[in-house]
């Protein structure tokens, strides 16, 4: 029996906030504006990377609406032609490159010469970077574009929504699949302002060295990721 898109929008929203709780560079970042910006900032990470999702969720409900009986060992059979390995492997690099400019951010500034050398020599790329963290909104749409890298993220994502609609849950009509991929890109938003919330309601409690902590976390987060990605997609594609 159909869903309606209600009931398709909650379930989506649901699976979005379950799947968004494990750790990861994103939520870090919604910590971090929570306590240095308040939740205005949050909110405005959080709506980034919800859209994002959204229109990954939106996708692979398309790609899994056909398949409804999905079978573990056929996972690797449904991978994304669109991606290529060398859109991934640039993606893969740019996450080594913005986690390296973020961990250098995070150091004491240099006094006298030394600071303004380091000021006059910053690469048009480290601008680039610099002016999107400080746009949280751009911020989540990076974070949320690195996705995009991981060679098992759009596959795994088509299973899980296959798997949803061969429960019938939500079914493949077109309301059903707008609601769902809804409420994902919803749910996952909804789990980075609860983050933001808790930490700006304790911010009084963490200090500059805590939030430097965790830019550091987020910088090296992302340059293991960028790596270990990069190793995974060589290997799958080229070895």
């Amino acid at each position: 029996m159909p869903s309606s898109f209600v009931f398709a929008f909650s379930i989506g929203t649901l699976v979005g906030f379950l799947l968004a709780i494990p750790p990861g560079p994103i939520g870090l970042a919604s910590i971090r504006l929570g306590v240095k910006s308040g939740m205005r900032s949050v909110v405005q990470l959080a709506l980034g990377a919800g859209l994002m999702d959204l229109l990954y969720c939106l996708f692979s409900m398309w790609a899994s609406s056909g398949v409804l009986k999905v079978l573990l060992p056929s996972v690797a059979e449904l991978s994304n032609p669109s991606i290529s390995p060398a859109l991934q492997l640039t993606v893969s690099a740019g996450m080594v490159t913005a986690g390296a400019v973020l961990y250098r951010t995070t150091s004491k500034p240099l006094r006298g010469s030394d600071e303004s050398t380091v000021s006059n020599s910053a690469s048009w790329l480290r601008k680039i970077i610099l002016a999107a963290v400080g746009m949280p909104f751009l911020l989540g749409v990076g974070f949320a574009i690195t996705n995009l890298a991981n060679p098992t993220f759009i596959p795994s994502l088509v299973v899980v929504t296959g798997l949803i609609q061969s429960t019938h849950l939500v079914t493949g009509v077109m309301s059903d699949i707008v609601g769902f991929s809804l409420g994902f890109g919803v749910g996952n938003a909804l789990w980075l302002v609860t983050l933001g919330f808790v930490v700006t309601r304790y911010r009084h409690r963490m200090s500059d060295r805590v939030l430097d902590r965790i830019k550091s976390l987020m910088a090296l987060f992302l340059v293991i990721a960028g790596v270990y990605y990069a190793v995974s997609i060589t290997v799958q594609h080229f070895a």
